[in-house]
């Protein structure tokens, strides 16, 4: 075995990359209920639209746009008791292609912010095992994150319970740039990492972090075998098979953009 893996690190090439891609939504807004959100660009059909609420009725709200039929579907919502209210995250596959202007209906005063997640290969599914919150009293923002799946988005809902907090150093990508009231990160990962999420406030209050994710669930099963870990040689099933990887260690694949080594084809390759 020792021999096959000293073979697979001479003979590995480029790291792959994932296919999706995220596009940030417009600036985040509040209001009861908060004004309609436009993107500033068409969203394919087959895209997932994530839609972040903060405020005291979130759970029970309604979201929808103007391009896409049927309501979005609550994701997971974690009730803070907070001064803001709960933090929601909705999601919506799109079935239509166009640039949608996305609307609350709200029971009360709500913050909102959304971005969209493009380039699925399959059907996007939700993560429901990564699902994890945290709380502190401190001026850092914290929470333990690992990708379960290949072409994975681990998203990041966020309350710090007071206006006038700023918030720097996030180490996930904000659904919306220039402002305080970022309600939502987001983190794409082609293979199955950690990458734990943290953030500096400008001073220390007690904050809320809510983790969720949205992967590519791209077949069931490739071509070619692979080299497991036990040295095994098996077709590997996406998104659950660790393998030897391109990139130089094991983990699971997406069957269409992986590259993994391939022992019946002789190199490393997708299917």
């Amino acid at each position: 075995m020792k021999k096959i893996v000293a073979l697979l690190l001479l003979l590995g090439g480029s790291p792959c990359f994932a296919a999706l891609t995220v596009v940030a939504g417009p600036s985040s807004i509040s209001g009861n209920p908060p004004a309609a959100q436009i993107f500033g660009s068409s969203i394919p059909s087959g895209s997932v639209i994530i839609k972040f609420l903060m405020g005291t009725s979130c759970s029970t709200d309604t979201v929808s746009d103007n391009v896409n039929t049927g309501n979005y579907t609550l994701m997971v919502t974690y009730a803070t008791g907070g001064a803001n209210g709960p933090l929601c995250i909705f999601y919506k596959v799109t079935n239509a292609t166009g640039t949608p202007t996305v609307s609350v209906t709200t029971g009360g005063f709500t913050y909102t912010d959304q971005l969209a997640i493009e380039g699925f290969a399959g059907t996007p599914t939700v993560d429901v095992a990564i699902q994890a919150t945290n709380t502190a009293t401190s001026a850092t923002e914290s929470i333990a994150a690992t990708s379960l799946h290949a072409n994975e988005v681990m998203l990041v809902a966020e309350d710090f319970g007071t206006s006038n907090i700023t918030v720097s150093g996030a180490n996930y990508t904000p659904d919306v740039s220039g402002s305080w009231a970022v309600l939502g990160y987001s983190q794409i990962e082609a293979t199955t990492t950690t990458k734990n999420f943290s953030a500096t406030l400008a001073a220390s209050t007690t904050w809320h972090v809510q983790l969720a994710g949205v992967y590519d669930a791209a077949g069931a099963s490739c071509t070619h075998a692979g080299y497991t870990s036990g040295g095994a040689s098996t077709v590997p099933t996406s998104g659950s098979t660790s393998v030897w990887l391109n990139t130089g260690s094991f983990g699971t694949v997406d069957c269409s953009t992986t590259n993994y080594w391939q022992p019946t084809v002789g190199s490393f390759g997708t299917n």
